[in-house]
Order: C-alpha cells, then structure tokens, then sequence
C-alpha cells in the first residue's frame, strides 16, 4: 500500500493505491488547494476506483466538487467533438481520471423525501450543480454560514454523479453508507474495506440539520435546481468558503462539542495484505473504537494499524485520552495547517504520552500536510512553527518518534 497525502489547506485530501491495483481518493480538501495542489497530479492518474466523501464539510468534499465538475467540462468537450462541433473549446482545467463509484452520505433536496428510515433512504439524486452569483444565495450563506455552503456542495455532488450527467454509481445499492452487521468487505484490486462508522442514530441526527437548512432555504434550493437542468441540458444541446464560528471544547475527547456533520463521517479500514490503514475522517474516537470493536477488530479493546489518519485534523474535541492508549499506530497522518488551532498540542501530547508508555521498542511516527514553509496566512504560520517546536521537543524525550512537515510541495508518498 502506498499512501499519498496532498496539502489541502485546513482540510483531508488522501490518495490510496494497493500493491495488487485499485486506488481509492479519500476526500478532496478544500476547492482551491486542489486546483493549486490535486488536480494536475490526479490527472496522471487512469482511475480511481472509489473516491469517499467522508462527509459535508467544506473543507473535505470542495475539491471533490471541483473535480466533479472538471469532470462534467471534459464530458462536454467530448461531447461537442463527437458531434462535429471543432469549435468547442477544450476546458483550460487538468481533465480527472475515471471515477468507478463514489460514497457519499447527503440527503435529498425535498424534505419529504427525506422520511423514513435511514437504512432503507436513497442517497441525493436530485438537486445542484454549479456556483450561482446571486444575491439571495450570498445572503443566505451570510445567514446560515458553514452549513449552507457545505450542504449546498454536497447536493451538487449528489447532483454531478447523477445519471443525467456523469454516470457514476453512488454507494452500495443506492443506500447511505453507514455500519450495518452484515456489510460485506469491499475490494478494490487488492485493498479491502470496511465500514467502521457512521451510526444510524448519527446519520438521523445529521437528517434532522439536513431538513432545518431545508426549511429555511428554499429558494437557494430551487435556484440550484433550476440551475443543475440547465448544466444537464448542455450534454443535450451539444470561501475559503464563510465558517461557522469555533466551538471550543472545554476537555478532550468531549463528543458533544462535535457537529453532526462531523459525526455521520464514513469511517473504514483498509487492508492491503498485511498492511492496514485506518480512515477517520471528522469522526469522534468513541465511535471508531465502537465501530473497530462490532467488527471484531479490536484484541483485548486494542487495535494497532499501520496507519491512522488522525480524526478531525487532530481537533481536541474528537481525540481521548482512551483511544491513544488503545488505537495506535506506527504512522499518524494529521491533515491540518493551523486552522482553528489544528492540529491541537493536546492531541500530540495524548499520542506521545500513550507511546512513550506502552512498553515496547516501536517506533511511530507523525506525519503532517503542512508546515510553517508551506503557509502564508500568519496566524496560520505561528501555529503551525509552533507544532513543529513541540514536536522536535517531544523527539528529544522520546527518539522513537520520528515526524515529516510538508514543506512547499504538492503532497508526499509513503509505503509503510
């Protein structure tokens, strides 16, 4: 297994390959760090066999959003050719590889449609597709800040993937993806993965924000309809986005500090032979080791993988004390630049203290997607020199640990 591991501004943007074929894209950052970062990169790429979107949140599924809609640009263009038309410009963005499936947990743009139960619910189908410059809609953001733009991307992505437009079958029988005791191990040449989260009592809790934002913006949501027929005509006619304020926990690990969004997280493991990846995206540790322990993953309530992409940008709300102890790994990927204060010197301190005691030999090492070189943005930049001073300063404790900074690169590579 190799894992490549993009700078994606304050969010998650990871490449997979097994050793024995099949790639799996987890999350796109956000939509300009994969135009600058990604989307040159994944174009070298022939397919992705099953590109995730953990969740809503800008900040993982904007550069989906992006890639989808170069996608759409190139669907267009070829179009255009095969119809004659030489005239068509061919699209000035860097044309993605195929995209076999996707999992994506978003709900319909019409509330009734969002009844009944969760595991028997449809994925979003219907609703959005492009950016629209209208007053209302920026207004409205205005208003509903965090949410508005990551439900308003997430049902363009519902909308993108759609058979009117690129084709690309969503989740597994049309349902959510979420963890279900009978959930069959997906391959992917030679990767295999599991579902280890969301929960049903989570994704029905992310319905009832769902259906609020709804409510209070049906207009944003008719406009965006109305713009997603006009994009599926093409084919037949030949901010950073505004953030919701902080919320700062008051302990570690405290899960009711963490949004619904961030709980309805895809959450899965992946093995590859041997070698085993953990994927948390914005989940809560409780729900990782809830999920880990129904599939039977867990030897006495521990766990060790290869690799544990750390939940949440390292954010003390979804990290314990616990689950240091208890999951750990000998690569800990931490998807964060600074933002809100992420990744947080608590979360390292829980990690090294839980290693630094565990009585063994191992190393284990730290792997961050940025670095005070690779950020402009001050208070970004202190944040950032300021982990990698803490970090050198737990390795003088410690020399077990080992840890990488991205610097001004696109992304690294490691084979662990």
């Amino acid at each position: 297994m190799e894992l490549r591991v993009f700078h994606s501004d304050k969010g998650d943007c990871l490449l997979i390959k097994g050793s024995g074929g099949g790639k799996i894209l987890s999350d796109g950052g956000m939509r300009e760090s994969f135009v600058n970062h990604v989307a040159a990169h994944l174009a070298e790429e022939d397919a992705i066999d099953l590109l995730c979107v953990s969740h809503v949140d800008d900040d993982h599924i904007g550069g989906v959003l992006e890639l989808l809609d170069n996608a759409m640009a190139w669907k267009v263009f070829r179009h255009h050719q095969a119809s004659g038309d030489n005239e068509f410009n061919e699209p000035d963005v860097p044309e993605p590889p195929k995209i076999k499936r996707i999992w994506h947990n978003a709900f319909h743009d019409q509330i009734g449609q969002n009844a009944g139960e969760i595991s028997d619910m449809l994925a979003a189908m219907v609703p959005i597709l492009a950016d629209v410059d209208d007053d209302q809609l920026r207004d409205a953001a205005l208003e509903n800040q965090a949410i508005v733009s990551s439900n308003k991307q997430a049902i363009k992505v519902s909308q993108r993937v759609s058979a009117e437009q690129l084709d690309i079958p969503l989740n597994e029988n049309q349902k959510l993806i979420m963890f279900r005791s009978n959930n069959a191990t997906v391959a992917f040449g030679s990767l295999k993965c599991r579902i280890v989260a969301p929960f049903e009592e989570d994704l029905d809790a992310f319905r009832d924000v769902w259906n609020d934002w709804l409510r209070d913006n049906r207009e944003t949501v008719r406009k965006l309809r109305d713009q997603a027929r006009r994009d599926a005509g093409e084919l037949e006619e030949n901010v950073d986005t505004i953030l919701g304020p902080a919320f700062a926990a008051t302990q570690l690990g405290d899960r009711t500090k963490v949004t619904p969004p961030n709980l309805a997280s895809i959450m899965l493991y992946v093995e590859d032979g041997n070698t085993t990846l953990l994927l948390t995206g914005d989940g809560h540790a409780n729900d990782v080791i809830k999920g880990l322990d129904k599939l039977g993953l867990l030897e006495n309530g521990k766990l060790h993988v290869d690799i544990l992409k750390v939940p949440h940008h390292g954010s003390e709300k979804n990290t314990t004390k616990e689950f240091a102890r208890n999951i750990t790994a000998d690569n800990y990927v931490f998807c964060g630049n600074g933002f809100s204060g992420n990744p947080e010197p608590i979360v390292l301190d829980a990690i090294f203290n839980a290693r630094s005691n565990d009585g063994t030999n191992r190393k284990f090492k730290f792997w961050f997607n940025s670095s005070k070189e690779s950020e402009t943005k001050q208070d970004r930049l202190k944040h950032m020199k300021a982990i990698e001073d803490k970090v050198r300063t737990l390795r003088d404790q410690d020399n077990r640990l080992q840890f990488f900074f991205l610097g001004e690169a696109d992304f690294f590579d490691f084979t662990p």
